[in-house]
């Protein structure tokens, strides 16, 4: 065959033994996109995007009494929803692999640690609180996600900048406004908008 168009694209990427292809496969969307709107090319972490979306996975899946799933798993808004709250950082501040000394992710052991400590939270009625008024078993969390995925960044350096992840998000230009999901389902009528009914 004889190529007419060729559209550039970023590297490609391996997400590995780790459930986030949902990350994985957005990220490389918008790096395209702002490859096509502004010809210039971004490497963005997908392990920053996870560690925020999954507190917040398990914040909903606790304040939800578990009706919420908390899994590795995830959709297209999941990232669209971290840049619009969390912001970006490009991928040499939160590496895939960096807390196991690899270059690609495993979450074998990750998800087997943090699966079960969401889901015993969730159990427990009575949630203790710090003196400063957060949920304990958020900073437990936290920490976990440290061990296992890496610390997130609240500056860093690019290309000469200082940067925090909300404003270097804004130094691309990207919106995540501007953008929509798109499903069909075939008892919702077509091209309306609904609430997805399932529980992630």
């Amino acid at each position: 065959f004889t190529e007419e168009t060729v559209l550039p694209i970023t590297s490609m990427k391996d997400q590995n033994a780790a459930g986030t292809c949902w990350c994985y496969s957005t990220l490389s969307f918008v790096e395209a996109e702002l490859l096509r709107l502004t010809g210039k090319t971004y490497d963005f972490s997908e392990m920053f995007i996870v560690w925020n979306t999954y507190m917040d996975r398990a914040q909903a899946t606790v304040r939800t009494h578990g009706d919420i799933s908390f899994s590795q798993g995830g959709s297209f808004y999941d990232v669209l929803y971290g840049i619009k709250h969390y912001g970006l950082v490009p991928d040499a501040e939160l590496p895939a692999g960096v807390k196991h000394g690899d270059e690609l992710s495993d979450f074998s052991e990750f998800s087997s640690v943090c699966d079960p400590f969401v889901e015993g939270i969730v159990k427990n009625r009575k949630l203790q609180v710090s003196p400063e008024g957060t949920p304990l078993w958020q900073e437990a969390l936290a920490g976990i996600l440290d061990a296992y995925i890496g610390e997130r960044p609240e500056t860093f350096v690019y290309e000469g900048k200082e940067y925090t992840p909300k404003s270097f998000a804004e130094s691309t230009g990207f919106n995540p406004d501007d953008y929509v999901n798109l499903t069909s389902f075939s008892h919702h009528p077509f091209y309306e908008d609904f609430i997805i009914e399932v529980q992630d």
